[in-house]
């Protein structure tokens, strides 16, 4: 449900981080042109000598075809003596809408795959029964968790009575009293509290990003191969799945009871 170039823009941007070829490519030969320039190894030196004879990138005859704007360009790519990869590829690449919210996205404590489902659920582009209607491919559009309204990324995932029971007991082992909100909104609510409990908010994100992908993953096994869970066993995955991760980043001892058995 993404074009390929939104898929290249960074997490920030909407995108899965995924390096744009065309402009990466052409970030490497910038640095290879600045090398040719300022580095002393033999192939710098070779080049210098025998390629332009003594003279520099900028006087040969072909020369004129670096302007003064694509000279500061390259400049601007250097940074303490070094030519920086990452400026020049950013420089070079198309830019995406930032998302406030994306940032989340990136710590580490989230399973890369979650990461890609919650990114696409965010920006509501899943193929949820409402997106593919549109497409018209499919005629019927009812939610395959409660049966009794149709699907769109805000009921599936928050309004669903199935999914609301699981977020009433996923958000009180968290000791968290509010309802849950949208999708947006509680990434940026857990944002809002980042730097008071770096552990807790780790326990959050890993909680919220696990829970978004269990219910996709539940709505499709309901869809795909007629099987069901009830909310006790998607709630139990849920906090092995965080227990484990929490405890590979050094957090599970802070938690009692954090990491529960295996669900059958």
């Amino acid at each position: 449900m993404k074009s390929w170039k939104s898929i290249c823009f960074p997490w920030t941007e909407g995108g899965f981080g995924i390096k744009e070829l065309l402009s990466w490519n052409r970030a490497l030969l910038l640095r290879w042109l600045w090398q040719i320039e300022h580095s002393d190894g033999l192939w710098a030196r070779w080049h210098r000598v025998y390629a332009l004879n003594g003279g520099n990138i900028w006087n040969v005859k072909t020369a004129d075809r670096f302007s003064e704007s694509f000279k500061a360009f390259l400049h601007s790519c250097v940074q303490h003596g070094k030519f920086n990869l990452a400026t020049a590829y950013n420089g070079l690449r198309a830019s995406g809408i930032l998302y406030n919210w994306a940032k989340a996205l990136t710590h580490p404590i989230i399973i890369p795959a979650h990461r890609v489902t919650v990114s696409l659920a965010a920006e509501m582009k899943l193929a949820t029964s409402d997106n593919i209607i549109r497409k018209g491919l499919i005629l019927v559009n009812r939610c395959s968790l409660c049966k009794n309204h149709s699907e769109t990324h805000s009921h599936l995932f928050f309004h669903c009575s199935y999914s609301t029971q699981l977020w009433k007991a996923l958000l009180g082992w968290m000791s968290i009293t509010r309802p849950g909100m949208d999708l947006q909104r509680e990434i940026r609510w857990s944002q809002s509290r980042r730097h008071r409990r770096h552990w807790k908010y780790s326990w959050y994100m890993s909680s919220l990003t696990v829970a978004i992908n269990q219910i996709w993953h539940e709505r499709n096994l309901r869809i795909f191969k007629g099987q069901e869970r009830p909310v006790s066993i998607l709630l139990q995955t849920i906090k092995y799945i965080v227990g484990i991760r929490m405890i590979a980043h050094g957090h599970g001892t802070r938690l009692d009871d954090l990491v529960e058995s295996v669900p059958s």
